[in-house]
């Protein structure tokens, strides 16, 4: 059948997040055409989209991607051949064959519709506060937390935090009765997709056995990870904000001497020692290629004199929507818009 291919490759490219490169099972690398819809699941993220193709069967994603993409053509032919074993993909003058597989070989382990559970409405407020707790980059896996956005539920809503040790990223939203149990782990592969894909608009829902983000048509899916072993993320960051001076404006001269820093450095693990000294910002630091000595004025507030060692690229993160920033002993704390904080703990001096 002849089918728009701009059209074509949007569609399928939405797919790309749950296409998996390379691996033992090929299935998991492969997009499948069935029932109006098209799907990939690479072992963790699953998704699907409506195409009516009249197919049914499995190709290399990659390769119909890769092929559909070399050509400015506004059509493309894509039909089974005769003995039903390959996909005969058609533009122009060009033919290319890529072998099939059974849609029986099709890997998909949700429910193609979202079974019953927890249905959140997808706010601009909530997809704000996953790309506030998502600056958080666990580099290593190391503790159960590390895998992805906790949500833990209270009276005014639910709270979202994000750690890797380091660092604590914490948002709320305003969800009042919604039932998401005492703590869901939502693995960051599929938050990072539904902050992408899935606009405000759209729905979430929270089963216990998976997860599911609808919207348009597109559903992405992914499994629930278990929270049994977590931290109380939330309570360790809501005692670490109590027990925090009063938080002052961030001096607008804080950013530029994390990025002088990390180019005296050559690196973003530059480490910069942060001193609220009578009202000043002391940035200092020697480096690889020199040394860092800055003072920028706090206004509209006092704050205790503090100090504190920390990597200058853990601070820049956290510094994007900052309005607010108390220091101490235990932690550098920025604040944001409502109840957001991001919290980055000293660097252990020896």
């Amino acid at each position: 059948m002849k089918i728009d291919r701009v059209k074509l490759l949007e569609q399928l490219s939405l797919l790309k997040p749950a296409i998996k490169s390379g691996g033992l099972i090929p299935e998991l690398s492969y997009i499948w055409f069935a029932d109006q819809e098209v799907f990939a699941y690479d072992g963790t993220i699953g998704v699907r989209v409506p195409l009516d193709t009249g197919l049914e069967c499995g190709v290399p994603g990659g390769v119909l991607l890769g092929l559909l993409g070399t050509s400015r053509l506004p059509e493309v032919s894509i039909d089974a051949d005769d003995k039903g074993t390959c996909l005969v993909v058609k533009m122009g003058r060009s033919t290319s064959k890529l072998a099939m597989l059974d849609i029986e070989r099709g890997v998909w382990p949700f429910p193609k519709d979202a079974a019953k559970g927890t249905v959140l409405n997808v706010t601009d407020d909530l997809l704000d506060a996953l790309r506030h707790v998502l600056v958080v980059e666990p580099k290593h896996t190391t503790r159960v937390e590390h895998k992805g956005i906790l949500i833990y539920r209270d009276k005014r809503g639910i709270t979202l935090c994000a750690t890797d040790s380091a660092t604590i990223a914490r948002a709320r939203v305003d969800y009042k009765g919604a039932q998401v149990g005492d703590v869901v782990l939502l693995p960051r592969a599929f938050v990072e997709q539904m902050v992408r894909v899935c606009p405000a608009g759209g729905k979430l829902s929270i089963c216990d056995d998976h997860l599911a983000a609808r919207s348009d048509g597109l559903k992405l899916y992914s499994h629930v990870e278990d929270a049994a072993e977590v931290q109380d993320v939330v309570g360790i960051v809501d005692k670490l904000a109590k027990a925090h001076p009063e938080p002052v404006p961030v001096p607008a001269g804080l950013r530029i001497a994390l990025e002088r820093a990390e180019i005296l450095e050559g690196a973003a693990d530059a480490v910069v020692e942060l001193s609220i000294v009578g009202g000043d910002l002391v940035s200092e630091g020697a480096y690889k290629f020199g040394e860092l000595s800055e003072r920028a004025k706090m206004k509209g507030g006092e704050h205790p004199d503090a100090f504190g060692q920390f990597e200058a690229g853990l601070v820049a993160r956290g510094l994007a929507g900052a309005k607010l920033m108390s220091l101490d002993k235990s932690a550098l704390v920025l604040h944001g818009a409502g109840d957001d904080l991001y919290a980055i703990a000293p660097r252990r001096v020896d």
